[in-house]
């Protein structure tokens, strides 16, 4: 069992771990962050599953 969870950009593809979003303040909320994709800036992300090999 992993200890990483990777995740997959919606907008690009991109593929790698939460650590590796960039933090990104909000327009309206200065003081709130969202992660975004190190790539596009998109923040959308589907979590990619490890095949079992059970």
């Amino acid at each position: 069992m992993s200890t990483v969870d990777r995740i997959k950009c919606r907008r690009c593809s991109w593929v790698g771990i939460h650590d590796e979003l960039r933090r990104v303040p909000r327009l309206k909320e200065p003081s709130i962050s969202d992660n975004a994709c190190p790539r596009c800036g998109c923040k959308t992300f589907t979590p990619i599953e490890e095949p079992s090999n059970g």
